[in-house]
């Protein structure tokens, strides 16, 4: 069966294509190393318009119009500025009736643009500028260690990582962050307390790596500026040790977060990228994988809901589980040592 891969610790040869949805300005070049705050391309969207009558403010045939002009199309005009005017017996004008720029004028009419919009791709990572793909973005290439999660809440950040230790063994708290520095990325294990995120902006921080988090801390951590990444799931999830093994050797390295949201389309994961010196001893693994016997996995559902093992043997028949559903099934062999049957379609590959 293929299954979703997640990526948990070998060093590769990770390669990102950072590119606009719809055509606009690169502003890279082809061997350029960049980091991850860096833009690599910009677009403009269109914006709002606002159509104001010239012609009938000034009682005038709208052929006639554009000669009363007082301001010129490609100006920026302040709410109630004189856009054209006529002067004799009967004074007359036409003021804008909002703030924008002054796009066109057509027929006795002045378009006024009042919101224009612009998309900006960053890096996401340090690496440098593979290849261009003019007018859209750049592919970005490093050698480093990547670690995947389940959520990002959308941010783009990097610092030297801080692994609190205490937060490996125990929710974390607010008495955990005392030793927590200004630009750090903090990697704790269960997030779950309703005030442990606020003090992270207060500490200007640069981001945070959580094993889980709690449902109702989503809206919290969508609001705050800096990069979020949940590696495991939501909810009290036991702790992930190999990801504390994995992440502890390596506190006070610079780490990049991508926190993006989970693309299936794309292929997109919020992830951890630490950039390591050296070759790459693997190519990063695709999206999806076939499930093999030692493969490492981790449990999306049921009672070891977000824990790790590795898969013992694919069993012959389609056992009947408590959901009443008749599916495939693997043993898993859990790292504290329990063996469980477990459909195959909740698992998930640890590439």
């Amino acid at each position: 069966m293929l299954l979703d891969v997640v990526k948990t610790g070998s060093v590769a040869k990770i390669r990102r294509e950072r590119l606009l949805p719809l055509r606009g300005e690169v502003l890279v070049n082809d061997g350029q190393e960049v980091h991850s705050e860096d833009l690599v391309a910009q677009a403009s969207l269109p914006g709002k318009f606002y159509l104001v009558d010239i012609a009938r403010g000034l009682d005038v045939d709208p052929r006639d119009a554009e000669k009363f002009l007082v301001r010129e199309p490609g100006e920026y005009l302040l709410e109630d500025d004189v856009i054209a005017q006529v002067w004799g017996a009967f004074h007359r004008l036409v003021r804008a009736p909002v703030s924008g720029r002054f796009a066109a004028f057509h027929q006795g009419h002045a378009l006024l643009e009042i919101e224009r919009a612009s998309i900006q791709v960053q890096a996401g990572i340090i690496g440098v500028v593979e290849a261009v793909i003019p007018e859209y973005g750049a592919i970005i290439a490093t050698n480093g260690l990547l670690v995947q999660g389940v959520w990002g809440n959308g941010r783009i950040g990097s610092g030297g990582l801080n692994v609190v230790e205490a937060a490996w063994s125990a929710p974390l708290d607010a008495s955990m962050l005392k030793n927590a520095e200004q630009g750090q990325v903090l990697a704790v294990g269960q997030c779950s307390g309703a005030d442990t995120l606020a003090p992270l902006g207060e500490l200007e921080l640069a981001g945070l790596i959580a094993g889980s988090l709690a449902p109702d801390l989503i809206p919290a951590a969508m609001a705050l500026s800096i990069p979020i990444i949940v590696l495991q799931g939501f909810g009290p999830l036991p702790t992930d040790k190999s990801l504390f093994e994995l992440l502890n050797p390596l506190a006070g390295e610079v780490v990049c977060l991508h926190a993006a949201p989970t693309n299936r389309l794309t292929g997109e994961r919020p992830e951890v990228i630490i950039p390591q010196p050296g070759e790459a001893v693997a190519e990063d693994p695709g999206l999806r994988g076939e499930l093999r016997l030692g493969q490492r996995v981790r449990l999306c559902s049921g009672k070891a809901n977000g824990q790790t093992g590795k898969v013992l043997a694919f069993v012959d028949e389609t056992p009947l589980f408590e959901s009443g559903l008749q599916l495939s099934a693997v043993v898993v062999a859990l790292d504290d040592g329990e063996r469980i049957t477990t459909p195959q379609q909740n698992l998930v590959i640890l590439g």
